[in-house]
């Protein structure tokens, strides 16, 4: 509501912010201490400082931070042994750039693997990894992840906010982001079963395919991401009445 009365009075950005002398509803020495928490804000933004601006913005803000990310985002998604938050990781896919990189365990994924894949990252994406995939990395590997640092972008609670309800696949359906045909089909029980095939009996194909599954996964999370945050900018841009 307070964001919305600056716009109505024509204050749609920090430096109207800055220009105006005194501003209805805020007093002489508060606007005194905005203007120095703008002035500071409005140099980190110049410089696309993700990492002051997220410790400066509540947590279900930091989609606004997406763009600044760009190429240096991380998306990021688990696959797990079992339904619990007993289980144990099985897979973790991490797509940079245009690089996606697949840890298996008991081959590659390693705490160091994983380190250096995320080295430089600017923001963490993830699909419900607020209560699912980042604890388990960080169960894991205690600290391996940069969520001190990095903005963190949920999905799952973004896409909400602009209509978009349900798990990742309702909503690749929903936007029209496709995958591969041969894991279209397969949810998260199939990967846990897909995993046992090959622990238990060396099933390479079971292994191939969970591995293309979460791929897909990963994959499908960055245009989604890209539509959401296009929907929530259009939504909050600001307009003078």
């Amino acid at each position: 509501m307070r964001e919305r009365r600056l716009w109505n009075e024509g204050i749609l950005d920090w430096d109207a912010f800055l220009a105006a002398g005194c501003i209805k509803g805020i007093g002489k020495v508060r606007k005194r201490d905005y203007d120095g928490i703008a002035r500071a804000i409005k140099s980190h933004i110049e410089r696309q400082d993700v990492r002051f601006l997220a410790r400066h913005l509540p947590h279900g803000e930091h989609w606004r931070l997406y763009g600044m990310a760009g190429p240096r985002a991380a998306f990021i998604d688990i696959e797990t042994d079992g339904l619990s938050h007993h289980s144990l990781m099985t897979v973790v896919g991490i797509m940079v750039g245009e690089r996606l990189h697949t840890f298996v365990r008991g081959r590659n994924m390693t705490r160091s693997a994983i380190g250096k894949c995320l080295w430089g990252v600017r923001m963490l994406v993830t699909f419900n990894g607020s209560s699912f995939d980042l604890p388990f990395i960080e169960r894991e590997f205690p600290g391996l992840l940069p969520l001190s640092t990095v903005p963190h972008m949920d999905l799952r609670y973004v896409a909400k906010r602009v209509d978009l309800c349900g798990g990742l696949k309702a909503i690749e359906v929903r936007l029209g982001v496709k995958r591969e045909a041969e894991v279209q089909m397969l949810a998260g029980h199939d990967a846990v079963r897909l995993w046992k095939l090959w622990e238990r009996k060396g099933h390479k194909r079971a292994l191939e395919l969970l591995v293309d599954y979460n791929r897909e996964d990963v994959k499908n999370m960055r245009p989604i991401a890209d539509i959401v945050c296009k929907r929530l900018e259009e939504r909050f841009t600001p307009t003078s009445a």
